[in-house]
């Protein structure tokens, strides 16, 4: 009886430990950034940033004219080079094991700072404004793209300029710029923070080394390839009016996630905040905050990073007197037991452990192609891949960088993922039209007569029904997709389709 007494208290004691240290909030935020860190998913751009990456690493040199596009109209400003390079060396080092490794790495340092600018809250909270903040970021997160850096550096960012790390700011935007154009919204975050610490302190004075470190930052964006010239691609291309889906009002796009992510961080962080700690909250940490939680209503792609700016901005509201705050199951036993005695140490690593080998075992084998409404038709797309298939392809822009990986250069594409970067709007708009079948599309077709055309059945019809009664052949009919050949060119046949694993 004894021995079975001192096993229940023992149990008890276990469980008791575990729900001290292991409330809901932990566990999801511990979760979240695990599975976030370490699972990807395939993007129409991902082929490109990676083709582009290794030719960059292979030439040495980044190229004006475009060798995969016949319709190139304006010099290619590669504002994203640098990530491109990280993400070619990465595969070129371990393949898809290097490539999440690097997402791994640069989202784990950004979850880490966020961890650290919160350690100062009692866990109660803390845990919860955490759950939502990395949460929030997994639109931009869960793609191996280059927006990645920016959810890095807006931490960065925020802890340089809280910290006085002063010199850091200049080095931070210089990289920054090379990596991602996200660092616009990080000078915007800058300057409403020095608008709001003044406000705090009352005085101009009190933040003119912050403002001297943030004017250094801004000059050093033109530490680029393009000097110059990087500002005035970004300043005339990087609007709310573009024409793509993560650039539109929440209230325009057919998910709701982007709408329920911005709901969750205001219900989540800021509700709570300006109910419970209204008066600890600091306008440096505010003006951040109201900006983006706007401009994320207007423009889906800042939801994630108004989720990061709400943490960063709003915690100190929530920061106990007299600085960092113990999590009480982390004290006592734990500094004298050995790691394997401590309950939440063996929780700790067996999901961590858990999350990411089921992630990485899985995607390292194949990184699935998702049946999603921008996926190229990979049954039609097998009868591109014959070497014998040279010339012009007109098709959609969310295949023209699949088609760049797969065919390019033989097969050079009329549009792709790049837009702005390599083609005018007078391009861009005359390309859609091409898609849909409109006048000016059929004009182009006609005045151009391309080798193949590969359009999207539900959108082509119009432009299908052309180019069947001026000189072209429908080689390939899946229900999905055509693809017509000019007739003096050699038939395309449907061959095994395509891998639905990247790349």
């Amino acid at each position: 009886m004894a021995l079975h007494e001192a096993a229940r208290r023992n149990v008890l004691n276990f469980v008791s430990t575990v729900g001290q240290k292991y409330a809901a909030g932990r566990l999801l935020a511990l979760f979240s950034a695990c599975f976030i860190c370490t699972h990807a998913r395939v993007d129409p751009d991902l082929w490109g940033h990676l083709r582009f990456g290794l030719d960059t690493v292979a030439s040495g040199h980044l190229p004006i004219t475009d060798p995969y596009s016949f319709t190139q109209d304006v010099p290619w400003i590669n504002h994203e080079w640098l990530s491109e390079v990280t993400l070619a060396l990465s595969y070129r080092a371990g393949g898809m094991v290097g490539m999440l490794l690097r997402k791994a790495i640069v989202l784990g340092a950004a979850f880490l700072v966020l961890v650290h600018h919160t350690r100062s809250i009692h866990p109660q909270q803390r845990w919860w404004l955490l759950a939502a903040g990395i949460i929030g970021v997994a639109p931009a997160a869960l793609t191996m793209r280059p927006q990645m850096w920016t959810l890095l550096f807006i931490p960065l960012l925020w802890h340089a300029l809280n910290r006085r790390w002063l010199l850091a700011i200049p080095l931070l935007f210089a990289l920054w710029a090379n990596l991602h154009g996200g660092w616009i919204v990080g000078l915007g975050i800058g300057g409403l923070w020095l608008v709001g610490r003044v406000i705090d302190e009352r005085s101009f004075r009190a933040s003119l080394l912050e403002a001297v470190a943030v004017a250094a930052g801004l000059a050093a964006t033109l530490v680029n390839p393009y000097g110059w010239r990087l500002w005035w691609f970004l300043l005339t291309t990087v609007r709310p009016s573009r024409a793509i889906g993560e650039w539109r009002p929440a209230w325009e796009q057919s998910d709701a996630t982007a709408a329920l992510l911005w709901a969750a961080i205001v219900l989540v962080i800021v509700m709570p905040t300006m109910v419970r700690r209204r008066a600890s909250i600091a306008w440096a940490g505010a003006l951040p905050v109201m900006w983006l939680g706007v401009m994320g209503l207007f423009v889906v792609r800042l939801v994630p990073l108004f989720g990061e700016v709400a943490l960063l901005g709003l915690a100190g509201a929530w920061r106990e007197p007299g600085g960092r705050v113990p999590d009480p199951a982390a004290a006592g036993p734990q500094t004298q037991d050995p790691p394997y005695k401590n309950p939440h140490r063996i929780i700790d690593a067996v999901a961590v452990a858990a999350i990411c080998l089921t992630n990485l075992v899985s995607e390292t084998r194949c990184l699935s192609i998702p049946a999603d409404n921008w996926t190229p038709d990979l049954r039609a797309a097998s009868a591109l891949a014959s070497p014998a298939a040279h010339g012009r392809l007109v098709l959609p822009f969310n295949w023209g960088e699949y088609a760049i990986w797969h065919f390019g250069p033989r097969l050079r594409v009329s549009i792709d993922g790049r837009r702005e970067t390599v083609y005018s709007e007078r391009t861009i708009d005359l390309q859609a039209a091409v898609e849909h079948g409109l006048a000016p599309g059929i004009e182009f077709l006609r005045a151009t007569r391309p080798e193949y055309v590969w359009l999207a059945t539900a959108t082509g019809a119009p432009a299908a029904a052309w180019l069947k009664a001026n000189g072209y052949r429908m080689d390939v009919e899946t229900g999905e997709s055509f693809i017509a050949t000019r007739e003096d060119v050699a038939p395309v046949t449907i061959a095994p389709p395509q891998s639905r694993c990247f790349p």
